[in-house]
């Protein structure tokens, strides 16, 4: 059986120091020992006296327990579409039929923020429609990650299911996610999936950070398209009067 060791209050561990000292307070007992029983005697009290430093400092042996504490992180920024959605809500109906009597289901819905869709309950279903979030033109699944796990219930082994379709602007998820890893938590992603429709995106626009007024500068547009299409560019230029110069 697997499990983890804790300790309450480490910077006790430094009273096991005083174990170097045993040989030398042995050496000036006045008991009457043969070797081999100070030898015995000396090995006895470094051990004693080792459980009662550990003791101090709150060793515990963690056990996994064989319920689990269950959430569901559902992406619901504006990325994802009407089918994601109804996509996200069957797979979570259809995993809710599987819980076992003793685990523990809850539902965090997020965007720019997180919110508490349903709290970590024993046997739940969905209570009606998910309420919109307030702010949909971001994804922070990092931020998702560490609200979700603030509210894991204790006792239990934890599993975070992360159902989105990956686009994170937030930019932390990839560090929040090998955190709460290395803290024990399961993590299992879900993606979903949007139809793909005609898109142009102007990623970025380059310009000099220091200009002299009246100087030449180049400007570079960095312009993705995820079909093969034209498109017409305008760059307008405010001054004293409206400017604009258009190329295709």
């Amino acid at each position: 059986m697997s499990g983890a060791f804790d300790l309450s209050h480490p910077w006790l561990l430094l009273l096991g120091a005083v174990v170097l000292l045993l040989p030398i307070l042995q050496r000036r007992s006045l008991a009457d020992l043969q070797p081999l029983q100070r030898r015995i005697c000396l090995l006895l009290r470094a051990v004693i006296l080792l459980l009662l430093v550990l003791a101090l400092a709150g060793l515990r042996w963690l056990l996994p327990g064989h319920e689990l504490a269950v959430l569901f992180a559902v992406d619901d920024s504006a990325s994802i579409s009407a089918p994601a959605r109804k996509e996200a809500r069957d797979f979570v109906a259809s995993s809710l039929l599987h819980a076992g009597a003793g685990d523990s289901v809850g539902i965090v819905g997020f965007a720019h923020d997180a919110a508490l869709w349903q709290p970590p309950g024993g046997k739940m279903a969905l209570a009606g429609p998910w309420p919109e979030p307030i702010d949909r033109k971001a994804t922070a699944i990092g931020r998702a990650l560490e609200f979700a796990s603030a509210i894991f219930p204790s006792g239990k082994t934890r599993r975070l299911v992360l159902l989105s379709d990956g686009n994170d602007t937030g930019g932390h998820a990839a560090e929040t996610a090998a955190r709460l890893a290395a803290a024990g938590v399961q993590l299992h992603t879900v993606p979903l999936h949007n139809a793909a429709v005609p898109e142009v995106l102007v990623e970025r626009v380059e310009i000099p950070r220091r200009l002299k007024q009246g100087e030449p500068f180049d400007l570079v547009a960095h312009v993705h398209s995820n079909v093969a299409t034209e498109a017409k560019v305008k760059l307008y230029q405010i001054n004293s009067s409206w400017n604009n110069a258009t190329s295709r």
